[in-house]
């Protein structure tokens, strides 16, 4: 465990720590304007985790009272669309290899309002806080900034994995090449770019930002690392155990909280980067059959009590969602589906679990109790879900046909 004070990152020679695992971050600009941090409603959901910790556990008045009834449906190409929600709008990013765009709905009926074209033939990740939305440029390998009232660009820069990680008004541009992962903090309201500090260990980076702290943790496969999110100084590095890909980083309650293929759930101290606990994935099911298939954890919700996470399988074994105690790592429940089932990641509220969960037979958004796991409600869909959103007195199911709101 590497815990390096932020003048020993600065003033490492030839730019390396001792260790040889964190570059010197290198300022963009010798008078960086200060980011203003874009403010946003904590009903709304406009990250595409609900906040930039990507705790997907928004409060209890975001959820609609009473049972749940379709209002509206809006059609998408054949992939489940990215969803954010805020003032008044749902923003989409929707996949089509002949026209990939970005669309604005308005989140009462549907109706939509804009639509701004965007690059690949993979759904957009979209953030919308504020007046901005965050999401894949026209051009390929760029990342856009549009104003929410009409789709217009106010501006773009290199995108590296396109997707927003925003916090403290700063839109973190991660680029992963030959096992290094070059992070970018770019000021969210002007494009202008701030610091740029490179992070070693591996592929697939993921972000996630420290509030309280104004720090921000990049994962990847094989690494964790925490960020100085006003400079890019670092602040602490652990070497995690992976192989392929990871989850997370997820935040919550001085925690970090991350998951590797083949692996477990680790959990950090987000001030320091120590190990608080591990919970590796079942040897029996990780060890069984075709030891090249995919088994692993989705982080997927952190309370500041509970961590969720989905058990997934790249072979006919089914899906299972499974709730730990976020200080311990105690696994307090798990659902036992008995045949082939996928499981989305969840979204917390208040002491009900939502999460889409589909077999050949039947495809529903389920309502689980926090406390047991017992299923408590459901409702049919029209196809396999993803990850639900819960918004502003709605729930969103984004699955490969539509987009269904629920009020």
């Amino acid at each position: 465990m590497h815990s390096p004070s932020r003048r020993g990152v600065l003033a490492a020679s030839g730019g390396l720590l001792a260790g040889g695992y964190a570059a010197r971050p290198r300022l963009d600009t010798e008078s960086p304007p200060d980011p203003v941090p874009l403010a946003w409603a904590a009903t709304e959901w406009p990250y595409p985790d609900y906040d930039p910790q990507r705790t997907r556990n928004p409060p209890p008045e975001s959820a609609p009272d009473g049972d749940l009834v379709e209002q509206w449906r809006y059609p998408v190409p054949g992939r489940a669309p990215d969803v954010a929600v805020a003032n008044g709008r749902t923003v989409v990013g929707l996949a089509a290899a002949s026209a990939p765009r970005v669309a604005s709905l308005d989140v009462d009926t549907g109706d939509q309002q804009w639509a701004a074209a965007t690059s690949g033939s993979q759904a957009a990740s979209v953030a919308a806080p504020g007046d901005r939305v965050f999401a894949r440029g026209r051009d390929r390998d760029t990342f856009a900034s549009l104003a929410a009232s009409d789709g217009s660009t106010l501006w773009t820069a290199a995108g590296g994995e396109n997707r927003p990680f925003l916090g403290g008004g700063r839109q973190y541009v991660l680029d992963a090449t030959d096992g290094t992962v070059s992070v970018r903090a770019v000021n969210a309201r002007t494009g202008h770019r701030l610091w740029t500090a490179d992070v070693p260990g591996g592929y697939f980076p993921e972000a996630a930002y420290v509030a309280a702290d104004d720090r921000v943790v990049v994962n990847t496969d094989r690494t964790t690392t925490c960020l100085d999110a006003t400079d890019g100084a670092t602040v602490w590095h652990e070497d995690v155990g992976g192989n392929g890909f990871a989850y997370g980083p997820v935040v919550a309650s001085g925690r970090v909280f991350r998951a590797a293929f083949q692996s477990g759930i680790t959990a950090l101290d987000a001030a320091s980067g120590d190990v608080l606990w591990q919970e590796p994935f079942d040897p029996e099911l990780r060890d069984a059959g075709n030891p090249q298939v995919a088994r692993y954890f989705a982080v997927g919700t952190a309370t500041d009590a509970r961590l969720l996470a989905v058990e997934r399988h790249g072979d006919s074994r089914p899906e299972q969602l499974a709730a730990f105690d976020a200080a311990t790592g105690e696994r307090q429940w798990r659902t036992e589906y008995g045949s082939e089932t996928s499981v989305s990641r969840p979204t917390v509220v208040d002491d009900g679990v939502f999460a889409s969960v589909g077999s050949k037979q039947q495809q529903e958004l389920v309502r689980f109790d926090l406390a047991d796991g017992e299923r408590t409600d459901a409702w049919t869909l029209p196809a396999y879900g993803s990850a639900p959103v819960v918004a502003d007195d709605w729930v969103f199911v984004p699955t490969h046909d539509a987009l269904l709101a629920f009020a």
